[in-house]
């Protein structure tokens, strides 16, 4: 049982009650909670994560197949590199420092609005993958048989609400973030890599916030 949780002790209190008033058939709490704990296995935040890492791979794909090079400038040369070369570039001589930051400033908010879109897509796609795996997995672990003989003698309402305290308390709903978090830091690490050159400043921002 973890310890200094918030709601472990009342988790706690519920399973010894619970516990005492099975008696002799107090192994089948026991059966039903390791089911539950096996079935969430697939609802781990480190499963979650993978999935954001790979749809935020899908995403730099479409947007190169959109437009050519979203992420990418045109010119892979450092702001002091077009600045020394300005009047090769452009009559107006530094004009084509800020006509380029100007296009990269439309390509990032282009892209961000593209990732943000696309990430709730993935998200719900994600989710639905998780229900069928989900109720495979119940399946082959015999939740469902446990949970049907359980709920006979405990009643379903008392078997729900130790259900809903196992799942705060050992698989809360960090899907999201840890999707988030998967997703975004392969956007970080990909911006990060593919901008060393010249619109750092353009995606700063956004890094900052990621």
């Amino acid at each position: 049982m973890p310890q200094g949780v918030f709601g472990a002790a009342d988790l706690f209190c519920t399973v010894r009650g619970l516990s005492a008033r099975l008696g002799y058939q107090s192994p089948l709490l026991d059966e039903y909670i390791s089911a539950v704990l096996e079935s969430a296995a697939v609802f781990s935040a480190y499963d979650a994560q993978s999935h954001g890492y790979e749809a935020a791979s899908r995403l730099m794909e479409l947007a190169r197949g959109i437009t050519p090079d979203p992420v990418v400038p045109p010119r892979k040369r450092l702001y002091s590199e077009l600045l020394r070369a300005g009047e090769a570039l452009s009559p107006d001589g530094p004009a084509c420092f800020n006509e380029l930051r100007e296009l990269e400033t439309k390509r990032s908010i282009y892209f961000m609005e593209l990732s943000d879109a696309y990430f709730f897509d993935a998200y719900e796609d994600y989710l639905l993958d998780m229900q069928k795996r989900y109720a495979k997995c119940a399946c082959v672990n015999g939740l469902e048989d446990v949970t049907a003989r359980l709920a006979a003698v405990l009643g379903q309402e008392t078997l729900q609400n130790l259900y809903d305290k196992l799942r705060q308390m050992f698989f809360p709903c960090t899907a999201l973030e840890s999707f988030r978090r998967g997703y975004y830091s392969f956007l970080l690490k990909t911006i990060l890599h593919e901008d060393g050159f010249c619109h750092r400043q353009v995606w700063q921002l956004w890094a900052d916030f990621l």
